[in-house]
């Protein structure tokens, strides 16, 4: 998650998801007010967009001009459509080849804009990897791993890297300050040594640096493997804790959201709504802002929870309605519990890998088991004591 200021710049790319949960599941591009929302991974460059263009995807390629501002986030992104305004982007591996009219905002593993990337206003990039060619206009302001400017800036730069390095198309028309490890060597052509504000990185700021951009790459298979194996057993140690201290509980819980499916649904929108809207409500009062570091574990927790319990819930429900005749007890043990458990996990994380729907359904089934907690727990606030 963000930072107060990161948060504010990619608050719009995180607004383009409630259009596409708000149209059909199928939809994959829709147009509201000129804007254009994009959830189309496999089918290549993005139309041209009369207002701002919103993007997501595992690939995302933006290959036709945008108005105005443009939006975009995936797993790999290449950008080659001319930009009427700012730009804000993020990815593992993201590739600009475009003008951009106003401010630039990327952040990714790497990062390679080309001379056809010439950007108007300021440009703002941090990557493990970044490699400047394109123009900049106004000021820049780059972090990373390493960081390699071969273009001319109009403005002033700010560099904090690893490694720094310039090519022989770079120049820097205002004042270069750099934070590195060791002095590099400036070519004056570059920029004149007057005009040059080295600040020396520390062993603990150098580590620092390394650590959030350094050599960013995508895992091997086996880390891949063991990350998800060490999930899988984090989530089964739970379940079988819950299985095994509240067993009647569970079985309630989950009936409740197997036949209540509508209103459990709700409730866990409601439910997840309210208890989020504590942190804003405790951070504008002095009492409150100490509750904050509990508010967030509680709010990991009920997600923990809820995502489980519907897990838990469906896989059951299939365990039980497709199972074969004799082999689905009525009351099964806690061991057959755990392998429902386990197989709904596993199944449910590969559809988390299905472009949009994917991370639908697992939203789904987190408030389908949120939604049965918090409907228990107005249950038992709001049910009246019985008269004899």
């Amino acid at each position: 998650m963000l930072p107060p200021v990161a948060l504010r710049r990619w608050l719009p790319v995180v607004l383009l998801l409630l259009p596409l949960i708000s149209a059909p599941l199928r939809a994959e591009r829709i147009e509201v007010g000129g804007d254009l929302y994009v959830s189309d991974p496999e089918s290549g460059a993005t139309p041209a967009t009369q207002r701002s263009l919103f993007a997501i995807g595992f690939s995302v390629a933006q290959g036709a001009p945008v108005a105005k501002d443009a939006h975009v986030a995936g797993f790999r992104v290449d950008l080659s459509g001319a930009i009427g305004g700012d730009l804000y982007a993020a990815g593992g591996s993201l590739t600009l080849d475009a003008p951009v009219a106003g401010d630039a905002s990327l952040v990714a593993a790497s990062i390679a804009t080309t001379r056809s990337a010439a950007v108007t206003g300021n440009a703002r990039l941090s990557a493990g990897t970044l490699v400047l060619e394109g123009a900049m206009n106004g000021a820049l302001l780059a972090s990373g791993g390493t960081v390699t400017l071969n273009a001319p800036v109009a403005g002033d730069v700010w560099i904090a890297a690893g490694q720094v390095g310039f090519g022989p198309e770079a120049r820097i028309g205002g004042v270069l300050h750099l934070a590195t490890s060791d002095r590099p060597e400036i070519p004056s052509s570059v920029v004149p040594a007057e005009r040059v504000v080295h600040e020396q990185l520390d062993s603990h700021a150098r580590q620092a640096l390394d650590h959030v951009t350094g050599d960013w790459t995508r895992p091997g298979p086996w880390t891949a493997l063991l990350g998800a194996v060490v999930g899988l057993g984090f989530f089964l140690i739970f379940g079988a804790a819950l299985l095994s201290v509240a067993p009647e509980l569970t079985e309630r819980l989950r009936l409740r959201a197997m036949t209540r499916t509508g209103q459990v649904l709700l409730a866990g929108v409601l439910g997840l709504s309210a208890l989020v809207g504590l942190v804003p409500v405790a951070a504008l009062t002095i009492v409150g802002i100490p509750l904050l570091p509990f508010i967030i574990v509680l709010i990991v927790l009920t997600w923990t929870c809820g995502y489980m319990l519907g897990v838990y819930t469906i896989a059951m429900r299939l365990f039980v309605n497709f199972g074969r005749p004799g082999a689905t007890p009525e009351d099964p043990t806690l061991g057959q519990k755990l392998l429902v458990l386990a197989a709904g996990i596993v199944v449910t994380s590969l559809v988390n890998f299905i472009p949009v729907l994917g991370w639908i359904a697992n939203v789904l089934i987190m408030l389908l088991g949120t939604g049965s907690i918090a409907a228990l727990i107005l249950e038992k606030l709001f049910s009246c004591p019985q008269t004899r």
